[in-house]
């Protein structure tokens, strides 16, 4: 497809979001959109299962609440957009830009792919691999089983969101780089997080259970009310293992 293609599609859909007895909701399942300009465009709610996206210009979109199941969105540029509450189960975002980008609440779970006999086929996760999450806001969403190995996301605000069984160490254990994020209340349990810069990353409240922390930066990090009990810690730096002990102590005592 291409801009004169869509443009009709995305008018009606805009007529859709102000009135839905008229116009359209758009549906761009499985259609292949890659390396389009759609920046600035508004198309919350709209259907993007399977869609190709890559390559796009979706900064500063709205995009709330879209159903981009399975759609991929490499090395797109989704700079300053809002993709809050959407639906992006199973998505793709190698090296996709998010810098300062929403994802309030997004749904970025493993997702299952079936066959035409409506039968299990394949079970897909979320990857984020080397992408830059660098100050965007990730409050509370799930993305248990994902991939972030490499990405960046300094200063992002991942406070509540479900990080459990996450990889975010790549295959040549360099780890993701997030320092100065806000892990308040977040779920790491069983993460990897192999050679990670979480230098003044705030963990306060976080469970990070049986999570692999090997050869990580923690210095200057809040680790109040944090959950270590069997994380790997072996090789990291700036931390005081006798605070620690203290912390796994008090924890086990509380429980």
């Amino acid at each position: 497809m291409n801009l004169h293609s869509i443009a009709p599609l995305m008018d009606a859909h805009e007529k859709w979001l102000e009135n839905q007895n008229e116009g359209r909701r758009a549906d761009f399942t499985f259609k292949n959109l890659s390396g389009l300009n759609i920046s600035n465009s508004k198309l919350r709610y709209a259907k993007f299962v399977g869609a190709n996206l890559e390559g796009c210009n979706l900064g500063n979109a709205d995009l709330q609440d879209l159903d981009g199941f399975s759609a991929s969105f490499i090395r797109a540029d989704l700079t300053e957009s809002d993709l809050s509450r959407a639906n992006l189960r199973g998505s793709r975002f190698y090296r996709t830009l998010l810098h300062g980008t929403k994802l309030i609440n997004a749904d970025l779970r493993r997702g299952t792919l079936f066959n035409k006999a409506g039968e299990a086929e394949k079970l897909i996760s979320s990857d984020f691999s080397k992408a830059n999450l660098d100050e965007s806001n990730m409050q509370n969403i799930n993305l248990t089983g994902g991939c972030l190995a490499g990405a960046s996301l300094k200063n992002a605000d991942c406070s509540g969101a479900m990080f459990e069984d996450c990889n975010f160490s790549g295959s040549d254990l360099s780890g993701a780089i997030l320092s100065g994020a806000n892990f308040e209340n977040a779920m790491l349990t069983g993460a990897t997080l192999v050679g990670a810069d979480l230098s003044g990353t705030n963990l306060r409240g976080a469970n990070l259970t049986n999570a692999n922390l090997q050869q990580a930066n923690f210095s200057g990090v809040d680790l109040s009310e944090t959950h270590l009990t069997g994380a790997n810690l072996d090789g990291v730096t700036g931390l005081d293992l006798t605070s620690i002990e203290e912390l796994l102590l008090s924890f086990e005592i509380n429980l």
